[in-house]
């Protein structure tokens, strides 16, 4: 375990679709706890089946909704998405909320899904302007080849991957906010050598990371 003098972090966070503010930022500066260990013991779990990557499609290819819209408002899409780097995927404004991502559904109209991947559900934005007026910086990565945007865990929590600064952990990068908020964050990226995959998980004041199952991804 390498150990430092505490530093002071900035956190700006940004969780899409999640809580009743979805796509506010808040920054809070805080003192960064001690280096945590990473060789803490795993999790206890039986689990052994191989970790389940999905792509998430939110629209069909004949441009048809594949979830359930619960809201339609205008609004503008403005650079290709931070948590969901695929070509089709997008970072919007609906009024002062950032919607991030946000999946291409026409010529004019985007589809945000709300609270994760797993709800089925999502908002509808009428754009302003065309996505295609955006630059999308996104356009030659493959879904697979960076972190999901959202995991599902072997104990059943869900996490979505955060965007903006966040905390620190002995080197680790707070990626992931685990829901309810607050509840738990997982740290760096997962490992897709092991079978299941598995991350680094602890509280925001951890002293000390777990080796957590990873059971289902979405890309």
């Amino acid at each position: 375990m390498r150990r430092s003098a505490p530093i002071l972090v900035a956190i700006a966070l940004f969780v899409a679709g999640c809580g009743s503010g979805s796509g506010k930022t808040v920054t809070q500066t805080v003192s960064a706890p001690p280096p945590a260990s990473r060789t803490a013991a795993t999790t206890p779990t039986t689990a052994t089946a191989a970790t389940e990557s999905r792509i998430f499609t939110p629209v069909s290819l004949s441009g048809t909704p594949t979830i359930k819209i619960t809201k339609t408002a205008d609004g503008r899409c403005w650079e290709g998405s931070l948590v969901a780097p695929r070509r089709e995927a997008w970072r919007c404004f609906l009024g002062n909320d950032i919607e991030d991502p946000c999946f291409t559904a026409g010529y004019e109209d985007v589809i945000c899904p709300t609270g994760g991947p797993w709800t089925g559900e999502g908002i509808e934005i009428r754009l302003s302007e065309p996505v295609s007026s955006a630059p999308n910086t996104n356009e030659s990565q493959q879904p697979e080849s960076v972190n999901p945007w959202a995991l599902e865990l072997t104990d059943g929590k869900r996490c979505i991957l955060a965007s903006g600064a966040t905390s620190v952990v002995d080197s680790l990068r707070q990626n992931y906010l685990c829901l309810p908020l607050g509840s738990l964050s997982l740290y760096g990226s997962p490992k897709r050598e092991t079978t299941p995959w598995t991350i680094y998980s602890g509280t925001a004041s951890a002293s000390q990371l777990t080796t957590t199952t990873i059971r289902v991804v979405w890309f």
